[in-house]
């Protein structure tokens, strides 16, 4: 856990914040019905309930995803880039994806004094 304090914002604080300098996330274009089969995929090896999720390597957080969505399915999914391959391996085929073109410390800067 990190917090910023009150004052400049310093390189260490902004790392404590965000373990890489280049944080983007990876924007994958999904079909139809793939983020249902992603959510029920991911949910399920999250569950506690689940031992077999144990073994998953990925899965060391056993957190489930978080999700914010509207009405109608999702047609993208911004994930971490070294989560891309595993996406693929859950819907069995390659995945394009492209870094968007601003991360989560690029953005804090934008919004900082």
């Amino acid at each position: 856990m990190a917090a910023l304090p009150a004052g400049p914002v310093t390189e260490l604080d902004l790392m404590r914040l965000f373990g890489q300098a280049d944080d983007r996330p990876a924007v994958i274009h999904l079909r139809p019905g793939e983020y249902r089969t992603l959510l029920r995929a991911v949910t399920a090896v999250a569950d506690p309930a689940n031992s077999a999720g144990d073994h998953v390597w990925w899965n060391w957080g056993r957190m489930p995803p978080g999700i914010s969505t509207g009405a109608a399915e999702p047609t993208t999914v911004a994930v971490a880039p070294f989560l891309v391959p595993r996406l693929a391996e859950l819907l069995d085929r390659p995945l394009d994806s492209e870094l968007a073109s601003v991360g989560a410390r690029q953005a804090l800067l934008a919004v900082l004094p």
